[in-house]
């Protein structure tokens, strides 16, 4: 058999051998190396520690005013967190009094309409009483303005039932007093007051009044003579405002009548 090759050792790729073979260099060297470098390095070292310790006190500087700024802003806040409350509450005191006037309000309300209707049934009561004060007397207009009040009294004791046809010798009619009243500024110097004549009995004042509508015109020394039944001041002010409303229907061809005391009656054609 051939003899085989002999192997030989494996070859050194990266030259370790060859490397190994150098001198390695010693801790000495590179020390001396080191010690060559100090000064720069100590001046680079100083320097950054400069830098740093300036930036450093920047840093503190800007986290001092920061602080000083949200130090003033929590204060501003904090402030206006007391506002704040103070408002809620001045708020809540507000709404408590406007709920107080609220209930105010409606009670006033309800009193206003329990004195408004109390009025008026108090009104109406003293219009009663006005009217019951002279439901004995008769209102005369068209009576001269001359005659005395004794005269007047005497004489219409004697020309009432004459020219009114009543029988008094069987029946009398008593009177009490007569006088007139005063009349209002008035720019028509004809116009009379009115006469005023008292009566004993709301009976006689009916039988006056009943014989006065029955008869068709009533004079005295030449004058017309109209008999009302007299009234409260109230009252008389409604009737006088009817009868303004009774002359438009009388226009339209209603028939319109004032009835007693402040009525109205008003008859449509076709009835």
């Amino acid at each position: 058999m051939p003899k085989t090759k002999e192997k030989h050792g494996k070859s050194d790729f990266f030259g370790v051998a060859a490397r190994s073979k150098e001198r390695a260099p010693s801790l000495s060297t590179q020390s001396v190396s080191s010690g060559a470098n100090s000064p720069e390095t100590e001046i680079t070292l100083q320097t950054l520690m400069r830098t740093i310790n300036n930036n450093t006190a920047r840093i503190e500087n800007a986290i001092s005013q920061l602080d000083g700024k949200l130090e003033k802003l929590t204060n501003q806040i904090t402030t206006v967190e007391e506002r704040l409350e103070k408002v809620e509450k001045n708020t809540g005191a507000i709404k408590t009094q406007i709920q107080k006037c609220e209930e105010n309000t409606e009670q006033n309300f309800v009193l206003t309409k329990a004195v408004m209707k109390e009025n008026k049934e108090l009104k109406h009561h003293i219009e009663l009483l006005e009217n019951q004060s002279c439901a004995a007397n008769v209102r005369i207009l068209g009576l001269p303005d001359d005659m005395e009040r004794t005269e007047l009294l005497s004489v219409l004791e004697k020309w009432i039932p004459e020219v009114l046809k009543l029988d008094i010798e069987e029946d009398p009619i008593y009177t009490d007093r007569a006088y007139k009243i005063p009349m209002k500024n008035s720019s028509n110097k004809e116009r009379m007051r009115t006469t005023i004549i008292k009566l004993s009995s709301e009976r006689d004042r009916d039988r006056i009044l009943i014989a006065a509508r029955k008869a068709k015109e009533i004079t005295f020394n030449g004058k017309k003579i109209l008999f009302f039944p007299d009234l409260g001041p109230e009252t008389q002010a409604r009737r006088s405002s009817l009868l303004g409303i009774k002359r438009q229907f009388q226009e339209l061809n209603f028939k319109a009548n004032l009835l007693y005391p402040a009525k109205l009656k008003v008859e449509l054609r076709d009835q």
